[in-house]
């Protein structure tokens, strides 16, 4: 049997996690001196993210203790943040429309300084590093309640996105005094589900007709499948996948089929 554990992110987790961060953010944007932009925190189960918002520009990745927060932003982002400590003075244009070192140089420093208060905030202790664009979370990360939280922080009309991690929420983003539930056993699963009805959809066999011969198709036409009478049939579990193989018969005046476990079945 294979299991993966449901972590359902409530509201005051979520909130709690959302304030703690735009403190953060507001600490930061107070010690850079950019009071003007303006600062809005918004925090999303990572499994209610459309599939067309998670393609993110990570930039860093910061973990420790299996815990790992992810940071995003388009590059645009940091020029803005230069422009906001180094406007331009249009008494003194430079030939050159490159930005100067400085500034570029505290631009980067300050999109790094935002990553470090969030950090802090959430106490990771954690040290950060550059990811490549070919790197980022794994994709179960966007599984259902798989535990984890994208949090978008906008300034003015330029988005930070972060991803917090199952270790990262669970040790530190909100329910420290969690504690680990030890894995359901067999015997349990079964009292807690065994009355619930399931539909296993059964197949005879497939048969592939032209267009032509399905628009002439009348009663009493018989159409010839390629399973053989004596070839089991199929059973099918939940998202069409094969479970057992199974020989049709009757049993008290019902269709019915006996069920013969798979060889290679993996339940």
């Amino acid at each position: 049997m294979r299991v993966r554990p449901f972590v359902l992110l409530g509201a005051t987790v979520v909130s709690e996690v959302a304030q703690r961060i735009r403190g953060a953010v507001e600490t930061w944007r107070s010690g850079w001196g950019l009071d003007n932009l303006a600062i809005d925190v918004e925090c999303i189960r990572t499994w209610e993210v459309p599939l067309q918002e998670r393609n993110v520009p990570w930039q860093l990745r910061c973990g420790a203790a299996g815990k790992s927060a992810w940071f995003g932003w388009q590059p645009e982002f940091v020029r803005v943040i230069q422009r906001q400590m180094f406007p331009s003075d249009q008494r003194h244009l430079m030939q050159s429309k490159s930005i100067p070192s400085i500034a570029a140089d505290a631009g980067d420093a300050a999109a790094k300084g935002i990553v470090d208060r969030i950090v802090e905030a959430l106490g990771l202790q954690a040290d950060c590093c550059h990811v490549s664009d070919a790197t980022g979370p794994e994709e179960n990360a966007f599984a259902l309640a798989s535990g984890a939280l994208l949090v978008r922080i906008k300034l003015d009309e330029h988005t930070i996105v972060s991803l917090l991690d199952h270790g990262c929420m669970r040790a530190e983003a909100g329910y420290a005094g969690a504690k680990s539930v030890a894995p359901i056993q067999r015997d349990a699963v079964n009292r807690a589900f065994g009355r619930i009805a399931v539909t296993l959809p059964v197949e005879i066999g497939e048969v592939e007709v032209d267009v032509g011969s399905l628009l002439t198709l009348a009663v009493g036409d018989v159409i010839r499948l390629e399973t053989s009478v004596d070839q089991p049939l199929t059973v099918f579990g939940p998202e069409r996948k094969p479970l057992f193989d199974a020989h049709p018969g009757v049993l008290e005046g019902k269709i019915a089929v006996e069920v013969v476990r798979r060889s290679d079945l993996q339940v």
